[in-house]
């Protein structure tokens, strides 16, 4: 008996990661189409199944438990960089063999986090040295970004199983599972674009290499604090029952039930402060322009240095330093998808050495229903600048 889950996706593709692996018994791939395989997927359909607890045999309890630490440690001050994840099952069988449970619960909190630096957009640009003196054109980016980056996702799945066989030619299967999954992505950094005209170009002791390209130096400028925070909440609910009853020895009706819930909502929220002059009239307050430090390491690595504190409240405001034409940017799609399946079937089999091993008919029925909302806009204030509460 296959349960009908599908991940709630803004389209076609597919994500395991709100079914646990320690919940399923198995899983079958099929990479050809089968006339009995309803709901085929175009490259291939991946069938995960729970336990059977009457086949299983034998009474089992697992607990396991993994704790895990992350080498970057707290990169962002608010995410914790430790997970963890929890694992119960249960199987017995009971009435001499003829019912049979199986139950399981599997919770993962898992973070990880990223330090990464990104320089783009090489261009040719004059660059001065301190006092006074021109170097001509040379090659540098046109902007870099520097930013932390977190996710942590936090993941929980219950399933159910209960099996009865009251005969040797009847039997019932009834599955259960749910599912939560919460992902939060946090990433907070600095971009310079070299490439906007409130620049000013590179300014004092510029280091040059051998083929004129910029590897080290000191520019007068703006730049954004970029703030980006994208969650993802989704829920999943699937219930299925089966049931086989052999008519003869070689003749057996099958018939499945099976409905499959999904929801996901989505918020993706960017800010792009700058770092103010410090005015306390709102009217004259503006962005900050500041001596930004640049370096190539020997390995090649891009640093950044920045003297302004940019932990400071007072000081860091929601603008639009580059003229982009908004101080940020907020989207909530969400979708609701739905599918109820029935389905009939009658096999037969041969005892006979024609070529032919059995024949199957039947019929499958499904209704799917998917909503989709998608919500987005710019975000600007009433002012060039604002304080953020």
């Amino acid at each position: 008996m296959v349960v009908n889950k599908f991940p709630p996706m803004m389209g076609r593709g597919v994500e395991f990661d709100q079914y646990p692996a320690e919940l399923l018994g198995s899983v079958n791939v099929y990479k050809t189409t089968q006339a009995g395989l309803a709901a085929q997927g175009i490259a291939g359909t991946v069938d995960l199944r729970t336990v059977r607890p009457l086949a299983f045999g034998r009474r089992a309890a697992v607990v396991t438990g993994r704790y895990q630490t992350k080498s970057l440690g707290r990169i962002i001050p608010d995410v914790d960089p430790n997970g963890y994840r929890l694992t119960g099952s249960y199987i017995d069988q009971f009435m001499d063999g003829k019912l049979g449970i199986a139950l399981g619960v599997a919770h993962m909190y898992d973070p990880s986090g990223t330090q990464r630096t990104e320089a783009y957009d090489t261009n040719t640009r004059n660059a001065r040295v301190q006092g006074g003196g021109d170097l001509g054109n040379l090659q540098s980016p046109g902007g870099w970004k520097v930013n932390a980056s977190t996710t942590a996702i936090t993941r929980t799945g219950v399933m159910g199983v209960l099996e009865y066989k009251p005969t040797d030619n009847l039997s019932m299967t009834l599955d259960a599972y749910y599912s939560t999954f919460l992902s939060e992505q946090d990433n907070r950094g600095v971009e310079v674009n070299l490439s906007q005209g409130v620049n000013e170009g590179w300014v004092r002791s510029t280091v040059r290499s051998a083929n004129n390209y910029v590897i080290a130096g000191n520019f007068v400028g703006r730049y954004a604090i970029r703030n980006i925070y994208n969650e993802q909440d989704a829920e999943v609910k699937a219930v299925g029952f089966h049931t086989d009853y052999d008519l003869t020895d070689n003749t057996k009706i099958g018939f499945d039930f099976g409905y499959s819930a999904a929801t996901r909502d989505t918020i993706f929220f960017e800010t792009q402060p700058c770092f103010s002059n410090g005015a306390t009239v709102p009217a004259n307050v503006q962005c900050a322009t500041s001596t930004i430090g640049y370096a190539l390491d020997g390995d090649g690595r891009l640093r950044l240095s920045i003297a302004d504190n940019l932990a400071d409240p007072n000081r860091v405001v929601l603008a639009d330093p580059y003229g982009w034409g908004a101080q940020g940017f907020v989207k909530r799609p969400t979708i609701d998808d739905e599918l109820t399946t029935y389905r009939l079937d009658l096999v037969h089999e041969f005892d006979n050495d024609m070529g032919i091993s059995s024949v199957e008919f039947g019929v499958n029925y499904a209704d799917r229903r998917k909503e989709r909302t998608f919500f987005q806009q710019f975000l600007r204030t009433t002012n060039a600048t604002a304080p953020i509460p």
